[in-house]
């Protein structure tokens, strides 16, 4: 191999260091600065993801002078697929926050190239609107018994995120002390006579209410005694009702104040993330969310959006929950706002987060794509009915060390293998960005080779083997070819990749793939390597 090859090991050629913490999972109500800093920093966007954003933006700025009951966006994509991460995007550029010497939308729109309506977009909707996003992972939310609604998860959302309290009727105390100037003095009583942070002390449901009787008697003048005060709380508690009306009034209600106060248009957006496994296949709960967003649709008239996240398409998910055609029908036509993430956006995003290349390494990548053209192009094709990219120079370029057909594959392997268990691979997140990115940093596979290595099959496997359900596991291992080698039988001399079919038990080494000067060859697999194995 020529100088300008050899020189370089896999770990120096990447334009970012690929041992650099990328988080595997996006936390849609994780607000940290930096790292909601970092994501829209990197966020990349792709054609299709573009065309999401900007019919999402005028979907809203559409609201400015005409009102509208569609106010339900449904994300859809596997696990992995980038749903959650669109969505807290979304969430932050309606709401343009700031961040040190810029904003939320201005960093997103650095990330636009030459995209003007969704540039335009973007200015449109935070000029126009003072926008509030309530955004969080609803099955973290909900309690551990299981027993609430989605309703009360929102209603309680809502409450916290203005600093009130937890359990609704202490909210529902607290806004109407609020309401008649007294709230601030109430506080001071309680924390006085209690030792403690208020915020902390409204979270003890045993004792709380002894003590906000006394504070209520001795902070306002509208209680005789502790019975007095006793007796209100009663009325609070028992006439407190929290269903899909009474929570659409409520955040309504909150919007036109905030109208009031600023003299500006104001939208309210309450994202939920992984609906569709809180959901499950419970036909009432599919409902019940339904009946929020008819009523967020017919109170808020375009102020009040309801947007979700799930793993199914509203269309395919509905039919195993309900049996009822109009039932269907109706929940499809209460999201028409839909958006599919598909593994055409996962390519770019792995290719630009993960693979991306320094400026002279692409050169020696492309050189070393010249010198073995032919045998990648003879060699490295699959039957396969799906619609797989060729291996062009470019795309080898923009892959390397991976194959452009192994990005392709990915996805679908990933899918295949987390279908039925919630808690491994699809459970897990493992997204095509996490499993890319832990083959490369792996001294044991290929970070410290020269350049010239290919990932295989079964390097991949190692990293998610921990994560598929064990029997599928033992299947892969003891998998054989239909036509085994002699092991004292010398392997072919062309560029070959491990495939599914490779057996992956111990009693069998991995062949590392090598391009080298003389053709190709597999790499030295007589090398001393720790040998990983689920």
């Amino acid at each position: 191999m020529s100088d300008t090859t050899s020189t370089y090991q896999i770990n120096e050629i990447f334009y970012r260091p690929i041992n650099r913490k990328i988080d595997r999972v996006v936390k849609v109500d994780n607000d940290d600065p930096s790292v909601v800093k970092k994501e829209l920093e990197e966020y990349i966007l792709t054609p299709q993801l573009e065309r999401h954003f900007s019919d999402a933006l005028e979907a809203v700025i559409d609201t400015e002078h005409a009102q509208t009951e569609d106010v339900g966006m449904w994300v859809s994509g596997f696990f992995g697929s980038g749903k959650s991460h669109f969505m807290k995007i979304l969430g932050h550029v309606l709401e343009n926050r700031e961040f040190g010497d810029t904003y939320a939308a201005e960093m997103f729109r650095d990330r636009i190239e030459g995209n003007e309506m969704l540039d335009g977009a973007v200015s449109s909707v935070t000029n126009k609107f003072d926008s509030e996003v309530l955004m969080f992972q609803i099955g973290a939310k909900a309690d551990a018994s299981g027993s609430e609604s989605i309703t009360e998860i929102i209603h309680r959302e809502f409450n916290t995120s203005r600093g009130y309290a937890s359990m609704p009727w202490v909210a529902q105390m607290e806004q109407e002390l609020e309401s008649r100037g007294v709230y601030d003095d109430f506080v001071a009583t309680i924390e006085s006579n209690t030792g403690k942070d208020w915020t902390e002390a409204r979270k003890d449901a045993m004792f709380v209410r002894s003590d906000m009787e006394t504070a209520l008697v001795e902070s306002t003048d509208e209680f005789d005694d502790e019975d007095d005060a006793a007796r209100a709380i009663d009325d609070v508690q028992d006439n407190v009702l929290i269903n899909a009306s009474t929570l659409a009034e409520d955040i309504v209600e909150y919007v036109e104040q905030q109208e009031r106060e600023t003299g500006n248009n104001s939208r309210y957006f309450v994202f939920i993330d992984e609906i569709s496994q809180f959901i499950g296949d419970d036909g009432q709960l599919l409902l019940e969310l339904q009946s929020i967003v008819e009523e967020f649709g017919q109170k808020g008239k375009g102020k009040v959006y309801l947007g979700v996240t799930s793993q199914e398409q509203l269309q395919q998910l509905i039919p195993g929950v309900l049996e009822k055609e109009a039932e269907e029908s109706k929940v499809i036509d209460r999201f028409p706002h839909r958006f599919d993430l598909t593994s055409e956006n996962l390519d770019k995003v792995v290719r630009d987060r993960v693979l991306s290349k320094k400026g002279d390494a692409r050169e020696a990548i492309g050189s070393l794509y010249d010198q073995h053209e032919g045998i990648l192009s003879a060699r490295y094709k699959l039957d396969s009915g799906q619609s797989l990219k060729p291996i062009t120079r470019e795309n080898f370029i923009d892959c390397y060390p991976f194959l452009p057909y192994q990005l392709d594959i990915l996805p679908e392997m990933f899918k295949a293998l987390g279908k039925g268990s919630d808690d491994q691979l699809a459970g897990s997140e493992r997204t095509l960005i996490d499993v890319t990115q832990s083959v490369l940093k792996d001294d044991t596979h290929l970070y410290d080779d020269e350049l010239g290595a290919l990932v295989t099959l079964d390097m991949i496997f190692d990293e998610i083997s921990n994560d598929i359900p064990s029997n599928d596991v033992k299947s892969i291992r003891e998998a054989t070819p239909k036509k085994r080698r002699s092991r004292n039988r010398q392997p072919r001399s062309q560029v070959t990749l491990s495939t599914p079919t490779t057996p992956l038990d111990p009693e069998h080494r991995r062949q590392y793939c090598n391009l080298t000067p003389d053709g190709a060859r597999p790499h030295e697999a007589v090398r001393k390597r720790r040998t990983r194995h689920a």
